[in-house]
């Protein structure tokens, strides 16, 4: 999954995620910020691009109430959505585009661990999700990201342990500063192996490599 360079989606949403720190700092005149949540999900839209529906990742479906406008159009497509919720339905503020891929079953090579920097990872119902920064320069050229299935890892009781490794392929984008990225991954492959019941990644990171361990 290639990673282009930095969206006007993506710089708006971080922007509306900063102006909701400031309102947090009020006076006693001051009204209250709404419960705005940031959720992953998948999103639908009508045949003008309106959003119409988002699919949380724990299944709950919201009705989209305001007129949020997208540029895709009569599709499905996984984002972050930026909303306030009320019963199922959701007034959104703010629907960015993620990158997804499924999960690769291939060994990785060395040009495809370029070093990046992990924010965070969380485990969906069906997706592994990503908060990264990538190192980049002034043309913010492409990246590519997917992660792979390297090997099972047998345990006693007849268990087994997926090992994962995240693929970064650096391209030749120069480093000079970071750029955020998310991605989401789906596992729907590792239903082939019901003996998995616990995940193990690697990533390469400007720190060094650094494991992680999930449930399944």
């Amino acid at each position: 999954m290639r990673i282009l360079p930095s969206t006007r989606a993506r710089y708006v949403l971080c922007s509306f995620i900063a102006c909701l720190a400031l309102f947090c700092s009020c006076s006693d005149e001051a009204d209250f910020a709404p419960p705005y949540r940031v959720d992953m999900a998948h999103v639908t839209t009508d045949a003008s691009g309106l959003a119409r529906t988002m699919l949380l990742d724990d299944g709950t479906l919201l009705n989209v109430r305001n007129n949020y406008s997208t540029q895709l159009r009569d599709t499905a497509f996984r984002a972050i959505g930026v909303y306030v919720r009320d019963g199922l339905s959701a007034q959104v503020s703010q629907i960015a585009p993620v990158l997804t891929a499924s999960l690769l079953r291939r060994q990785p090579n060395t040009s495809e661990e370029a070093p990046l920097r992990v924010l965070s990872i969380w485990r969906g119902s069906r997706y592994l999700n990503f908060h990264l920064r990538l190192p980049t320069g002034p043309s913010a050229k492409p990246h590519t990201l997917g992660l792979t299935l390297v090997n099972l890892e047998e345990r006693d009781g007849g268990k087994a342990t997926a090992k994962l490794r995240l693929l970064h392929k650096q391209g030749d984008d120069d480093i000079y500063y970071y750029r955020d990225a998310y991605f989401s991954c789906d596992l729907s492959p590792l239903a082939d192996y019901p003996q998995v019941d616990s995940l193990r990644l690697t990533i390469i990171t400007d720190r060094g490599q650094r494991e992680y361990g999930f449930r399944r």
